[in-house]
């Protein structure tokens, strides 16, 4: 029995030294914060597995039109507006193909001829008073266009890395355009006098079809997790011939037969981009 004794309090003994031995140790480190737990972060899927982006823009433009003759001279350049849905489809982090639908509204430019001749003569319908088949506009006449077209674009955007809220972007792109209305205004004289006249239907004098290329800038500003304001610059040029030559003559020498106007005439545009996409 003393023996069990004696074993107990060696047992009940020890058991308190080492009790005390780790409580010591416990208080010389420091406490364990929800803190100093590793946190973990959600991670957002790639751009390049997200969906269609969709958004609008209203973009003022700045129109003119050139031609490849030296003897026509670009002379007036009307503000225009854009109007349309975007499209962006990303695929990569920072690429994306852009796209999208859209009016241009009061495109076009003026045009003035150094040579006398006969011009668009297919719209005379349209003229009130109506010309003579004879009649000759004197030199310097001046041909406004005033076109409007259904736009569908295509390009390929490249982006910055995101600075704070904002990433910068280059974008080169082509656009196909269908003429969907076309009224001009003449100024000039005829050999029967003065003749000016505005809101002519001049259909038949413009081609249908504009396709053109260019290349933009600008930057888009994160306001939200999913809309984006985008603004930038672009400028357009227009690779097609925009002017009918089977409705103007032209006189080239004094009192010389009537030649046909072959010129090549382009639409040019400046477009102060503004969107927002979501």
């Amino acid at each position: 029995m003393k023996k069990i004794f004696v074993a107990f309090c060696t047992v009940l003994t020890f058991s308190s030294t080492h009790a005390q031995s780790f409580q010591a140790t416990a208080e010389t480190q420091s406490p364990v914060s929800m803190r100093d737990l590793p946190t973990f972060k959600p991670v957002a899927p790639p751009l390049s597995s997200q969906d269609w982006h969709f958004g609008f823009q209203l973009s003022p433009t700045l129109s003119w039109m050139n031609s490849d003759s030296k003897y026509i001279q670009s002379v007036s350049k009307p503000i225009g507006l854009k109007l349309g849905v975007l499209a962006e489809k990303h695929f990569a982090d920072n690429y994306a193909l852009t796209t999208g639908i859209g009016f241009h509204f009061n495109t076009g430019g003026g045009l003035k001829h150094d040579y006398a001749g006969t011009f668009w003569t297919n719209s005379y319908g349209d003229f009130n008073p109506r010309p003579a088949a004879t009649d000759t506009f004197v030199e310097k006449t001046l041909l406004k266009y005033n076109l409007q077209f259904l736009e569908i674009p295509l390009g390929l955007r490249m982006r910055t890395q995101e600075f704070g809220y904002m990433r910068y972007f280059l974008e080169p792109l082509l656009t196909f355009g269908i003429r969907t209305q076309a009224r001009g205004s003449i100024v000039g004289s005829s050999n029967n006098g003065k003749f000016d006249q505005e809101k002519i239907n001049i259909k038949e004098a413009v081609n249908a079809i504009n396709l053109s290329w260019g290349f933009g800038g600008g930057v888009e500003y994160t306001i939200s997790q999913n809309t984006v304001v985008v603004g930038g610059l672009y400028f357009n040029r227009g690779f097609t011939d925009m002017t009918s030559d089977s409705d103007s003559k032209l006189i080239t020498v004094a009192g010389g037969a009537r030649t046909a106007e072959e010129a090549k005439s382009v639409i040019n545009n400046l477009t102060i981009r503004l969107g927002i996409m979501f």
